[in-house]
């Protein structure tokens, strides 16, 4: 599925839902790190209407909004996302000026949402309902906020883990050649832990992004020597940096050796999936 990245490019699409009598509902949001508390808010919203259409921040906004270092996936990365998650019909980018009340009653009276779908936490709402009604619409706390899950607290250091720091070194970049290129780290002396692959989190300059750890020998490509790397998602570092701290959150699986690399592929793939699952950012 194509990203649909302006509000006119999905316009069409909405009109006809109205045309039709279809309830459109409307959400705003970040949506930076995917997690299971915007899953689900985005299922309530969904289950509020007939179409679902989700305007997300721009780069630019998102910055502003929540600091330097954000965000950490890329503004079509996070419509990607959205889609790939099946719960949000139509996703677009919202302009990088998108903040003040002028700027909401613009959106507002172009998309005509039958409702906008909010969570408990959510500002001014007060305002908002004021310009929904002038379009016919309403406001509606579809989800009650829960602080202890969200982008900025995932993304925040755990002091009850372990930190580890590495140097980067160079590899053989054999994952870049099979479609998941890797840090390749130096292996903390204090490090004491079984071989394996391992869901976790990596800190480069004071930002943290998830990972897939592997810790050990590679034998499917009949490497018997001890290697620590991490396979950072969604995320591509240039530069490349020199040196990381670490965590490791949860074990996924022993080293397995497979027939040929595109079996370790897809295996990787999976391990892609089980680290989201135990970083709480999906299902």
């Amino acid at each position: 599925m194509k990203p649909n990245l302006s509000l006119s490019s999905i316009l069409s699409q909405v009109n006809a839902a109205h045309h039709s009598d279809k309830t459109v509902v409307l959400v705003t949001g970040v949506f930076d790190v995917l997690h299971q508390e915007h899953l689900n808010f985005l299922r309530k919203a969904r289950a509020a209407g007939d179409l679902l259409v989700v305007g997300l921040e721009s780069d630019a906004r998102v910055t502003q909004i929540k600091g330097l270092g954000r965000p950490i996936n890329s503004a079509t990365s996070r419509v990607q996302n959205l889609l790939s998650s099946g719960i949000p019909d139509l996703v677009f980018i919202l302009p990088d000026h998108f903040s003040s009340p002028a700027d909401h009653q613009l959106l507002i009276s172009t998309i005509k949402p039958s409702i906008l779908a909010v969570s408990s936490h959510t500002a001014h709402l007060a305002a908002k309902q004021k310009i929904l009604k002038q379009f016919g619409g309403t406001v509606q706390v579809v989800h009650q906020y829960n602080p202890q899950v969200s982008s900025t607290t995932l993304l925040e250091p755990s002091s009850s883990v372990t930190t580890y720091h590495s140097q980067v070194i160079s590899g053989k970049g054999r994952g870049k050649t099979i479609g998941f290129p890797t840090l390749n780290l130096t292996i903390p002396p204090e490090l004491s832990i079984q071989h394996g692959i391992y869901a976790g989190w990596v800190m480069v300059k004071g930002h943290r992004y998830p990972g897939a750890f592997h810790f050990g020998p590679i034998p499917t490509f009949a490497d018997s020597r001890i290697s620590l790397e991490v396979f950072v998602l969604d995320h591509t570092f240039a530069p490349v940096p020199k040196q990381v701290s670490f965590q490791l959150i949860s074990f996924l699986r022993p080293i397995k050796s497979f027939s040929s690399p595109a079996s370790l592929s897809s295996q990787i793939s999976s391990d892609v999936t089980n680290t989201k699952q135990k970083l709480n950012l999906v299902n």
